[in-house]
């Protein structure tokens, strides 16, 4: 126990794992964020190495100013925060670009539709955006989110896991611990192309258990939401959905399929999609399938879209989403100006 007393106190004043080794923080809000002014390196060889850098909100992005034009606020999880690309070849950074307007990216890693509802409700809505564009993953942002609670101050906990938000006083051997577990966990995922996980096959099967059912009957309720507060800010709702790279490259499809038994009978892997659908169609949200752009982009050229190991878009991916996404964005802008509709991008 001395001897573990002082290994600590040793990793103390060395500062050994380096206290900004977590990106997250703990959020009264959401559960957690992205620290304030990171500036660390996103690593997962031997796909990539990349800058990671947040504002002094904790957000990807440059620091956000005045408001001073038109606004856009990008909702997301690990996908629009850009896992695996740099800055500049984000799509959120691309789409900036191409319309000539502020693109806000509120990407965060791990958000579920639950963590978008309440992180706008929260502090999204100050951004006074004119367009809210979420981003959402099929992967898992419809099966996650009973996995989270409201407390009594109206923000977020878990109910079924911890995660590793670091704090000011921390116990270095405990942070030592849980790096070298993400370690392991790390080099045997690397080991193997990134597979959809239970949650989303159970999404996708012909016959849907009543969890599943629940699942999407939740993401109802929380689309719903959402919609109508964006409604009361004035500014125009749209999602743009995506899903796994086994749903765009037919060769991902077909090495999935032959590792399951009885796969094509048991599962429909568009039907996240058609669901989802159904839903945004029911709330009276506009949005956008962004999965056969993805598919016609592969098939036309195999390129890949996303890292075959992580599972991210890689940054031809993050290329294709700015190509659709932009003129569908620079013709709603236009019309909420009041403008006539200029020729498509």
């Amino acid at each position: 126990m001395v001897s573990g007393l002082l290994v600590e106190i040793a990793l103390q004043v060395v500062d050994y794992p380096p206290s900004a080794f977590s990106p997250w923080i703990y959020d009264a809000e959401t559960a957690y964020q992205y620290a304030p002014d990171l500036d660390l390196r996103m690593a997962r060889p031997p796909e990539y190495d990349v800058a990671f850098v947040t504002n002094s909100l904790g957000l990807r992005d440059d620091e956000i100013g005045p408001k001073r034009g038109a606004r856009i606020l990008i909702l997301g999880d690990s996908f629009t925060s850009g896992y695996g690309v740099e800055r500049s070849e984000m799509f959120v950074s691309l789409l900036e670009d191409r319309l000539d307007v502020e693109v806000v990216n509120a990407g965060v890693g791990g958000f579920e539709l639950v963590h978008q509802l309440h992180y706008f409700d929260a502090k999204g809505r100050a951004f006074d955006a004119d367009l809210v564009v979420l981003l959402l993953y099929l992967g898992n942002d419809l099966s996650r989110n009973h996995e989270w609670r409201e407390t009594e101050s109206g923000g977020l906990e878990s109910v079924s896991r911890s995660y590793p938000t670091r704090t000011r006083m921390e116990f270095k051997l405990g942070r030592l611990y849980t790096q070298m577990r993400y370690s392991r966990r790390v080099a045997v995922a690397a080991r193997v192309p990134w597979k959809p996980f239970e949650d989303y096959l159970a999404l996708c099967e012909r016959e849907l258990t009543l969890d599943a059912r629940k699942a999407y009957d939740r993401s109802r309720e929380l689309l719903g939401e959402l919609h109508d507060k964006v409604a009361a800010t004035g500014a125009e709702f749209v999602v743009a959905m995506f899903s796994y790279r086994t749903t765009v490259e037919q060769e991902a499809y077909e090495a999935l399929a032959a590792e399951v038994p009885d796969f094509a009978n048991r599962y429909d892997m568009d039907r996240p999609a058609r669901e989802l659908a159904a839903i945004l169609e029911g709330e009276g949200i506009a949005y956008l399938d962004l999965v056969p752009a993805l598919r016609a982009a592969y098939s036309a050229s195999r390129t890949p879209l996303y890292f075959a190991i992580d599972g991210h878009f890689t940054a031809a991916g993050h290329a294709l989403v700015a190509e659709v996404l932009g003129p569908e964005l620079a013709q709603r802008l236009q019309a909420a100006a009041g403008e006539p509709a200029a020729p498509k991008l």
